[in-house]
Formats: C-alpha cells, structure tokens, sequence
C-alpha cells in the first residue's frame, strides 16, 4: 500500500490475528493467511496493526536494515489486501482506503500543483454501510469518502482540474490536495493528463491516457465492472444462509390446464441419434424453418432431453408442491449441468406454429413436462410475437424466452451469482443446440431478448427477480439452408 506521514494503517475489523512461535495467521472468512518463519519482531508489528490504527513508517523505523526490514516489508505485501489505511488531516479523517486486492507497498507521489487530473471514466461513487464509496474496477481499492472535504474534491474531479485550483475552492492546504490527489491516481480511480508536448499552444485541451487508448476504447464501464467484480475469489458463501430463505429449484405450478407434451422413447432415441461427436461437427445456427411446423412429439422429444427434471433431493414423495415442507437448499438433477444443482434457469415458450399445439404463450413445467398456459390475451401474444420478429428479424415456429430466478443462484453465490447464471445460460444453449442437431431440427440462439418491459409484463415477471437472459428459436429444418449457412460459403481450415 502507500506510504505517508499522515495516512495510518490497521489489520481491518474483520480480519483476526493468531500469533504463536510457528505460525502467523490472519483469518477473515472464509479463508485464512498462514505465513511460517515470521520473526517475533514482525509479529509484534502485526499485534500494532491489529491494536488500531498507526503509522506504518514509524513501524519499520524500529527495526534493523537489513533481514529484519526485508522480512518486514514482504509480510507487508503479503498482508496488505487485509490491512485498511486512513488519510488524516489535523486529526480528520478524510478518506479510508480498503484494498480489494493485492497492493505493492510503495510511496505515491503527491500530484504535480499545477497539471490537470480528472477521475477515471470507470470510476464511480455509491453508498455502502452509511458510507459513500468512491471505486473502479481498474482500482485495486475502494475509498471511503469519510469527510465532505473528500467527497467535494472527488464531485469537482468530475471534469479537469489542477490541484492548485482545488485547494482554492475547497480551501485546504495545497500539500493536503496535492497527496490526496495523487492517492486517487496511484490507486488508478483518477488520472493526471499527460505533459504538454514541446509546441503545444498554451490554453489547449489537456489529453488524458484513457483517451484513445485501444484496449479501454472497447470496453464499457459495465462490462468492465461486471468482469472486475464477478471472479469467484470475492464470493462470500452463502451470505444469506438464515438470513432468506432458499427459493424453490422450480417454479410454482401456474394456474390453468396445461399441455401434457409426449415423451420419448429411449430405444427409439438410441437406434436413430448420431454420435456426439457427429453433433458437434454438423451443428450450425439455422434462423430459419421448413414449411410444415414441427409436431408435439418433436417439441415434447426436444424439451424432455434439454430440461427436463430427472430426480430431485430434499423432499419426500408427495410433498414436492407442499411448499413450507422444504428443507433449507433443495437441488434437482436435469440433463444440463448447473452450479450446485441450482438450476435457476425458466423456459417461457412463444408458439408461433406448431401442428399439435394451439398457438400462444406458456411456461415449461420440468417437472410435470408440460406448457402451462401464461395469460389469456389475444394481444399480448401479438405484441410478443412482432417483439420477437422486429428483434430476431425472423418469425420461428418456436421461441424460447430463458428466465433466470436470481434468488435461487444468488442465495448460495451472492455477487457471482449473475456471473454463473449467464454461464449455465451458455451451458445450456449447447444442450439445446446438440439435440436439436441430434434431431435434425434448425436451432439459433437470438442475441437481441426483445422488449424487456413487453416480456416481462406479458410473462408476469417480477424485475430483478425473475430476469431474462437468453432467447432461442427453434424450428422444422428447412430443405434448402439460407445463404450464409450453407457449407459452400465456407473456406475449409481445419476440417
């Protein structure tokens, strides 16, 4: 981390420190640090650490240049993502720095007086724990805005500005801004403008790093937060564990008559599948569909293969639908894989031809395999079925809505939950891929999920609690592929 007179450092409230002649541990759930070899001298500065804030200078003045100071320094860098620093000014804490990962223990400079800094486009401010943190997903540190002054310095580097010009209208100490400012651009949540070249006209726009760099040009600031905040080292484990409770592993049976679909036969499937390995070569995208629709046997064949549930653990027999009878966690066994048998994901399906089936808009029972009607309005299944052509560009015979229930992933995995939905979302799109291509059928997984208001209100979702995030068209496989498709097209590689 950094190195100053007025920034004090202390093990965070979480973390907790074992010491014996051995080993030296700090535990913060759900995992420990267990460092062996630590001389008592270094173990004593940890216990200073762990007693409250101090200053981290004064710690490594004490000791012997030398093995003592090296020693001390690597155990710095070890524990540093543990440890949380203060900024102080005339005993004020100004801002609280709480590193998200490894950090290099290092002096920062203060920031050049009079050369503009602006925060980073990636940088952005929210409230945790009545506090409002200030941090980026290239940061390897949140900081905690524990004082106005910060949190006025933080809103005026919105746009370019020079330390100098901050310390007037906030009125402090150019020395204060100056290290402020240069703790925010050594933690990568601000930027200082590059030097002005030799000939540059005096007053020109000031020309930051992020401007036109290649690698950030394409990324967004959500796409980049979501990669930087979904790796599964940040994942408390189940943090909600008596706190709510565990969301059912299939929905509730919606009211109505369903439609029973036919069930394969096994022999049947055996004697006419190709082999895996022919699927996956002979797979392709078709967004397109035969003259004749598909038939309920096809449709009940394809969804009893792809999603179907197998077995299921946690309940007894005839209790599945008593729903206070759960126990804590209940998992299922279906033909796709799925985080800890989570299998959060729903199929609402648009008919828009079948042979067997009248046309309209249900939910797939897994469990009883059957379409469960979902509402009654003529209109509503219009207004989808143009949604879904306007967005794919085409009118499939069938059109799978996937539907994740975020409380069924995100009780046991909170902040990757969403990370392992959208990968059980790709898992499953290769199941249905191969066993349409398995069955000779056109498949596509759709890019565009349509209107996410229209769908939600037609499918009577609850947002952010049942989200979509998948669509697939199926069909009858064409006689005659469209262009694009057809193998002609192609320059073989590797065949």
């Amino acid at each position: 981390m950094f190195i100053a007179e007025n920034i004090h450092s202390t093990l965070r409230s979480e973390v907790d420190l074992y010491l014996d002649e051995v080993r030296t541990i700090l535990w913060k759930p759900p995992r420990s640090l267990i460092m062996r070899g630590v001389p008592p001298q270094v173990q004593d500065r940890l216990r200073r650490l762990a007693d409250g804030p101090v200053r981290v200078s004064e710690l490594g003045r004490a000791l012997e240049a030398g093995a003592g100071k090296e020693k001390w320094a690597r155990v710095l860098d070890t524990v540093g993502h543990l440890l949380e620093h203060r900024v102080l000014d005339d005993g004020d804490e100004l801002m609280r720095v709480l590193p998200v990962r490894q950090l290099p223990w290092c002096d920062v400079p203060p920031a050049e007086p009079h050369r503009p800094v602006r925060l980073s486009r990636f940088s952005y401010g929210h409230s945790v724990d009545d506090a409002f943190v200030l941090e980026s997903p290239r940061a390897a540190a949140q900081v905690l805005l524990t004082h106005r002054t910060a949190g006025a310095l933080a809103f005026a580097m919105a746009q370019p500005v020079t330390p100098a010009d901050l310390a007037d209208r906030l009125g402090l100490g150019l020395g204060v801004v100056s290290q402020l400012v240069g703790l925010l651009c050594g933690l990568g949540l601000a930027e200082a403008a590059h030097p002005p070249k030799p000939g540059d006209p005096d007053g020109s726009e000031p020309v930051f790093p992020e401007e036109g760099d290649p690698v950030l040009d394409q990324w967004d600031f959500h796409e980049m937060l979501f990669q930087a905040r979904t790796r599964p080292l940040s994942a408390p484990p189940h943090r909600f564990y008596n706190v709510h409770p565990a969301e059912p592993p299939v929905m509730a049976p919606l009211p109505g008559p369903a439609v029973e679909l036919p069930r394969p036969e096994w022999a049947e499937v055996h004697r006419r599948d190709p082999s895996l390995t022919e699927a996956i070569e002979s797979r392709r995208s078709v967004l397109a569909s035969a003259e004749e629709p598909l038939g309920a046997a096809e449709l009940g064949e394809f969804l009893y293969r792809v999603a179907r549930v197998r077995s299921w653990y946690g309940t007894g027999p005839g209790l599945y639908y008593d729903w206070e009878s759960r126990p804590p966690y209940e998992r299922t066994s279906r033909p796709y894989p799925s985080t800890d048998h989570c299998h959060e994901l729903e199929l609402f399906v648009t008919v828009g031809r079948c042979a067997d089936i009248p046309a309209g808009l249900y939910h797939y029972d897994p469990m009883g395999h059957r379409l469960e009607p979902v509402g009654e309005k003529r209109a509503d299944f219009l207004a989808l079925t143009a949604d879904i052509s306007r967005s794919s560009g085409a009118r499939p015979d069938i059109h799978f809505t996937v539907v994740a229930r975020h409380q069924r992933v995100g009780w046991n995995y909170a902040s990757i939950a969403h990370a392992l939905t959208l990968t059980h979302v790709g898992i499953l799109y290769q199941t249905m891929y191969l066993v349409a291509t398995a069955m000779g059928l056109a498949p596509c997984a759709l890019k565009n999920t349509g209107d996410p208001d229209l769908v939600r209100r037609v499918f009577g979702l609850t947002e952010f609690k049942e989200v979509v995030v998948g669509a697939f068209a199926l069909g009858a496989m064409p006689d005659r592929l469209p262009p694009g498709i057809a193998p002609g097209r192609w320059q073989p590689v590797n065949e």
